[in-house]
């Protein structure tokens, strides 16, 4: 049943073949799958993520705890084992659980993973899966049109779309070997450091200041911790704005580190802490400014922090640094 299920293929043919008949042609026209328009989608990144996942939560969970491990899902079960500290956690942002789920299951069938019996059943890496992970084969999985994984679109005007196409080819390399070099001194493969649709995002919208960095696609708190300075440096090197092993954050504080616990503190004073801004909230900020609102005014109104308004005051209206 679990096999039915799964099918992407006609199911009707699967049901006589089943039985010991045949049906003679490969669609019936009339099944969900056989109605269904279906496209093949290149799961080989995501599926490193999951052999990945497994292999560093010591292949003890099943398919579910490591979704939500990869997905950033902060329950307090994955807290207590230390699963939101790996660098696995939070890597996976266009796919969702199902979809993981979708993935695992293709792996299970092609032999790259395994699962334990039981009432809970884990599942483990086996090692064709291993080979697999090194060889750097591709991986595909068919999928109805509706729910093939898109890249986020709610990132504002830095996330990817654009970035993809308009990056500084030269900057992306130099951001590649750069993640090349951070993953091997971690022992980790590449895309846990960032994949390259990040690095894309960055060498085209090449941020200096780790409050630009976090609005890019990929990039969240965890990720600046360990990276950021990296990066930003490598960024800023590129530009000739600060001779190599300059600090990024000259003249000023080094802004807070943001963990995970952190953010949830913040996120519960300010909700709209580090999401992407709109149009419509840029119109806003400007209009109550305008009309005399302070930045706390503003903070407690837009739901941001006030270094986030008066950042973001500067850029629209071209300030110095003391909006108050």
């Amino acid at each position: 049943m679990v096999d039915y299920g799964r099918l992407r293929t006609c199911r009707r043919k699967f049901l006589l073949e089943y039985f010991g008949d045949a049906m003679g042609t490969e669609s019936c026209g009339n099944c969900d799958v056989c109605l269904s328009a279906r496209e093949t989608v290149d799961v080989t990144v995501v599926a490193q993520k999951f052999l990945s996942a497994v292999i560093r939560t010591g292949e003890r969970f099943g398919i579910a705890h490591v979704s939500d491990v990869l997905l950033g899902r902060g329950s307090a079960r994955i807290k207590e084992l230390g699963h939101s500290d790996l660098s696995v956690f939070a890597i996976v942002t266009d796919f969702d659980r199902n979809r993981l789920r979708q993935v695992a299951l293709e792996m299970i069938d092609q032999g790259l993973l395994k699962t334990s019996g039981g009432q809970y059943p884990t599942v483990s890496v086996t090692d064709a899966g291993r080979d697999w992970l090194r060889s750097q084969r591709p991986l595909t999985i068919t999928l109805p049109v509706d729910d093939v994984p898109r890249q986020a679109s709610n990132r504002s005007h830095m996330d990817g779309a654009a970035a993809t196409s308009e990056h500084d080819a030269q900057l992306f390399a130099r951001l590649r070997a750069l993640r090349r070099r951070l993953a091997d001194e971690a022992g980790v493969p590449a895309f846990v450091v960032f994949n390259d649709a990040t690095l894309r995002n960055l060498a085209a919208i090449k941020p200096t200041q780790p409050e630009d960095m976090l609005r890019v696609s990929g990039v969240g708190p965890t990720k600046l911790q360990r990276y950021g300075q990296h990066f930003l440096d490598a960024i800023r090197q590129y530009l000739g704005k600060r001779s190599a092993g300059a600090s990024v954050y000259p003249g000023r504080a080094v802004p807070e580190i943001v963990t995970y616990d952190r953010l949830s503190e913040i996120r519960k004073e300010y909700p709209r802490a580090y999401e992407p801004w709109t149009a419509e909230e840029e119109r806003q900020l400007q209009e109550l400014y305008g009309s005399g609102a302070s930045i706390a005014d503003l903070a407690a109104r837009l739901g941001r922090r006030p270094s986030a308004i008066s950042s973001r005051l500067n850029r629209l209206l071209g300030g110095g640094d003391n909006l108050a």
